[in-house]
């Protein structure tokens, strides 16, 4: 598989060419800007106690609650691997060891909620970057973006678009002719 096409460094006017997000003089200011602000994990409620929490409801509660992205997954891919504050800590600090306030997550359900609330929070400022893989069938597109995709990436699988419209099996190629109208308005809108 070849490998991705080098596009600008996500920094506004930066045009050195990364493979993805921004270039490493960007990263690393971003980074130190973001520690900065943040402060240290102690800081935001990552404690001790909240170790201690975390490991206790992992245990009770092994697979994601969340489910915005994992369900109809695979046991394996909806293990949990992180816990979540249903109400963030940021907006309810009182909440923090809240047992009722917690569910576990997998990681791509909770990266897509973490999102959304920062999302909500800074009112959408967040710019989302748009990846198109295409080729022939069993070129290995699904294989790659299963390698390269992140766990706040949304992805628009074509076939799985298509499927669930007109019921035809994965990877079935119905003639355009013979295809909805609704189908077709369909997939042109998704896409």
């Amino acid at each position: 598989m070849p490998a991705a096409p080098l596009r600008p460094c996500a920094y506004p006017g930066c045009g050195e060419l990364v493979t993805s997000g921004r270039c490493e003089g960007h990263r690393r200011q971003a980074q130190r800007q973001s520690a900065e602000s943040r402060g240290t994990a102690r800081d935001r409620g990552y404690d001790r106690a909240w170790e201690r929490l975390r490991s206790r409801k992992l245990a009770a509660s092994p697979y994601c609650e969340i489910q915005s992205h994992c369900l109809g997954r695979s046991a394996v891919q909806r293990l949990a691997r992180q816990v979540d504050r249903i109400l963030p800590i940021v907006e309810h600090p009182e909440l923090r060891l809240c047992w009722d306030n917690l569910q576990s997550a997998c990681i791509p359900c909770h990266g897509a909620k973490t999102t959304r609330e920062c999302r909500r929070r800074l009112g959408n400022s967040v710019r989302p970057t748009i990846t198109v893989v295409s080729g022939p069938p069993g070129a290995g597109k699904n294989h790659y973006v299963d390698q390269h995709r992140q766990p706040t990436d949304l992805l628009l699988d074509y076939d799985a678009v298509r499927q669930a419209i007109t019921g035809a099996p994965p990877h079935a190629r119905p003639p355009a002719d013979r295809m909805p109208p609704i189908g077709c308005a369909g997939m042109q809108c998704a896409l």
